[in-house]
């Protein structure tokens, strides 16, 4: 996810600053002494280029600023070319007040990298990992075969079952704390409706965990339901679904991960399922 390379305040100020050199700018090229129009312009292009680089990580930004800012220059006509760059001149405008509007509203994240050094956009894939590769957790801590010095004795494991979802959620949790030491767990949120409880929180990195086990008396519909739910109204730009499919109550397993795997929906999240079916022989 882009994110902001400066603080937010401080982004907000220099797109302000940028947008009334646009309105200065506008000025000019409506006198008609002036007969530097497309210098005017370019020189302003070029400011907002680099302004965009400087205070957002995003590699698509300038091409779109550049594609909005797009103008048709007549040599034949300094009056055609005047309007073609008012034109593009207010479209630019346009396009960096949405974007100052997106980082008041915390669409774009300021950029954070906690004790280990972990960049923002890479949070994720180490997360998605955890959660595919929960099941080798499971067979190299409770299922393999254990070292004869070892005094964990492989009869002691074996009691260790999983019964819900709280067992799954625990499991998880302590996977996940050594990589991120600032995780929370069973994080209460007040709305202005009701109260959200989510089970794995990562704050610096705007991830929620929802943790499923499946049980007899759910139903594939029930889940689906809860899941629905879910994404209404959890608060984060980053949600997983995390489906342990204890009773394999999921019939089409690849079908429904690409079902609730959604990128920036419209409730401008990022929405990724993972769903693990335990193999017992």
């Amino acid at each position: 996810m882009p994110f902001i390379k400066v603080n937010k305040e401080e982004a907000i100020s220099e797109l302000q600053n940028i947008i009334s050199e646009a309105n200065k700018i506008n000025e000019l090229i409506t006198s008609e002494e002036n007969k530097q129009i497309s210098d005017f312009f370019s020189e302003w292009q070029e400011c907002v280029e680099e302004l965009l680089k400087n205070i957002i990580d995003d590699s698509n930004l300038v091409s779109e600023f550049e594609s909005e800012t797009i103008y048709l220059e007549n040599s034949f006509s300094k009056y055609s070319t005047k309007n073609e760059v008012t034109k593009a001149i207010s479209r630019g405008i346009k396009f960096l007040k949405r974007l100052r509007e997106d980082i008041s509203k915390d669409v774009y994240k300021d950029k954070k990298i906690i004790s280990n050094e972990i960049p923002y956009e890479i949070a994720n894939i180490i997360i998605r990992r955890i959660l595919q590769n929960f099941h080798k957790h499971i067979e190299a801590m409770y299922q393999n075969t254990v070292h004869g010095s070892a005094r964990i004795l492989k009869c002691d494991l074996d009691k260790i079952k999983i019964g819900n979802e709280y067992d799954v959620q625990r499991m998880l949790y302590s996977i996940i704390k050594p990589i991120f030491p600032l995780a929370r767990l069973e994080v209460v949120d007040d709305t202005k409706y009701n109260s959200i409880r989510y089970d794995i929180c990562i704050d610096e990195y705007d991830v929620v965990i929802e943790v499923k086990c499946t049980r007899n008396s759910m139903s594939e519909r029930h889940l689906t339901e809860e899941l629905g739910s879910d994404i209404f109204h959890y608060q984060a730009r980053n949600l997983f679904f995390f489906i342990y499919d204890k009773e394999k109550i999921i019939r089409n397993k690849d079908a429904f991960i690409k079902s609730y795997t959604k990128k920036d929906t419209e409730l401008n999240k990022n929405i990724e399922t993972i769903v693990i079916q335990p193999i017992l022989l």
